[in-house]
This record gives C-alpha cells, structure tokens and sequence, in this order.
C-alpha cells in the first residue's frame, strides 16, 4: 500500500488479481469448442495462430470454405 501524508493512495498488485477477486475457470465447453475449431481449421490446411480464439477460428474456417476449402 503507498502512503502519503497519512493517506493511502493505493495498493500494489503483483502477479495476478488481487486478494479477494473471483477468478474463473475457463468453462469447459468453451475450451472442448476451442479444441475443435482448431481440429477443424488445421484438418482444412489452417495454420492455426496459439493465440486464436473462437471468432478468428470460426472467421477462418468460413473464409477457407468461401474459397472452396
């Protein structure tokens, strides 16, 4: 906590939420979707970005069946 003149300013976060905060478990059905989109895109010729996440799967999928993939 940073103090000055007797007033607190605020609090130093390291390494994650702060003490207290709710963290969330990613939902399982959202990762199973994730895990098949990339099944998906990579069996289409995709190379799959890591960082990827459902939309830019999804939009990658529908450009290569535009494209008659």
């Amino acid at each position: 906590m940073f103090v000055r003149n007797g007033q607190k300013l605020g609090s130093v976060l390291v390494g994650g939420e702060p003490a207290g905060a709710e963290v969330s478990e990613p939902n399982s059905d959202d990762s199973s979707e994730l895990d098949d989109l990339r099944a998906e895109a990579e069996s289409l010729g995709i190379k799959v970005d890591g960082r990827w996440g459902v939309d830019r799967l999804r939009e990658e999928i529908d450009d290569m069946h535009a494209q008659g993939g």
